[in-house]
């Protein structure tokens, strides 16, 4: 069943005017350059042909790539760090945040005004639960932690510069399920960076559980 839980209308908006890179320490010189859209990598003064961004994310701040470079499943990436790497359009400026050998990337999502990014991430171990982590560039600091959420319905969402939207597993709840993917309940739960909480939109009960959907003009759209 598909319900309209509340009006986007209704929720202020919050706008930073704060460029990307503007504030935060950066590292050089870059891995990368651009010449004619296609980017290389620079190494030992040789340019090679990259390993392809992952596609621009359009902010008020400008364009951002990001690529999670890890040197032992690419070869593009031999002598990289390993982790994730930031790059405004022309490869001119980048942050980099290093990741744990035992965490691979799955996504990434840059707030509208290219201030702040959401991390998805998932373990190697037998318990490969999906996390999200929220981080500000101005830091590379992690701020806000959900350990286990639901991504495989419909990704996690900024809804503006300021809340993100996604569905979370209930810890310590349980179907009686023998799929333990699947086993403990769902809420459809909001961070809200400005006021730095996280708040439940609609908490799963015994008979139902809540998967964010998608954004419409007037509401948010959720899966029961």
């Amino acid at each position: 069943m598909l319900k309209k839980l509340f009006s986007v209308k209704n929720l202020a908006i919050f706008v930073f005017a704060l460029a990307f890179f503007s504030t935060a320490a950066l590292a050089a010189p870059a891995p990368f350059v651009v010449k004619d859209g296609t980017w290389y990598r620079q190494n030992n003064g040789k340019l090679s042909i990259a390993l392809a961004l992952n596609d621009g994310l359009a902010t008020e701040a400008g364009w951002i790539y990001w690529l999670f470079a890890d040197p032992d499943a690419a070869e593009q990436t031999k002598g990289m760090e390993r982790g994730l790497y930031f790059y405004d359009g022309q490869a001119q400026k980048y942050l980099f945040l290093p990741i744990a050998a035992d965490i691979d990337i799955n996504a990434v999502y840059v707030s509208p005004n290219g201030e702040k990014f959401f991390l998805e991430s998932c373990g190697k171990a037998e318990s490969n639960d999906t996390a999200l982590e929220m981080y500000t560039f101005k830091d590379m600091k992690a701020a806000f932690r959900v350990g286990k959420v639901v991504s495989v319905v419909t990704s996690p969402q900024w809804i503006d510069a300021g809340r993100f939207i996604y569905s979370r597993f209930e810890p310590g709840t349980s179907r009686g399920l023998t799929d333990d993917s699947a086993n403990e309940w769902i809420s459809l739960a909001m961070y809200d960076a400005i006021a730095d909480k996280e708040f439940v939109l609609k908490a799963a009960t015994p008979t139902a559980n809540f998967t964010f959907l998608a954004l419409s003009e007037d509401g948010v759209i959720a899966l029961e």
